[in-house]
């Protein structure tokens, strides 16, 4: 625990138990708290005579919904770890490792729940989008370690 920001340790904590919570929820609960987002983005949508069907839409807001929880997730697991000492390579790999394994208990957990499943698409947006963060994260981590007169 001494080499962990505790800080990252505590959101990254947060927002995984906050995940894991939506995928208790029963299918209706869930897809009522997409359909106002679904809602809101179709009318801000129609407002710029833009027309998407709204069970594509709902689909692609649901799976974006993943890769941005996914995203931020990669990154505060990532930022967990980081310290000056230990290697970029490793961090990434652990961040990597955790965010997969929250994601398969993520989709694991929803065939428990009322009308949803498991799903295997489901796990790659997600894996996806966190190792996009880590990526990112550790190319500018790795950036300042060489140059650190940048800030």
């Amino acid at each position: 625990m001494r080499n962990m920001n505790k800080g990252y340790l505590i959101a990254s904590i947060l927002v995984t138990i906050i995940i894991w919570f939506n995928s208790f929820l029963p299918a209706n609960i869930s897809g009522a708290q997409s359909g106002l987002i679904v809602n809101f983005v179709s009318s801000i949508l129609n407002a710029f005579s833009i027309n998407i069907d709204q069970n594509t839409l709902s689909l692609v807001i649901r799976k974006l919904a993943h890769f941005i929880q996914f995203l931020i997730l990669g990154f505060l697991w990532f930022m967990t770890f980081n310290t000056p000492k230990r290697m970029v390579s490793f961090i990434v790999f652990i961040a990597i490792i955790i965010c997969y394994m929250t994601a398969v208990i993520d989709e694991s957990i929803q065939i428990f729940s009322e009308g949803r499943q498991f799903s295997v698409i489901d796990i790659f947006i997600d894996q996806l989008g966190a190792t996009l963060s880590i990526l990112i994260t550790a190319y500018f981590i790795n950036k300042k370690r060489e140059n650190p007169s940048v800030d």
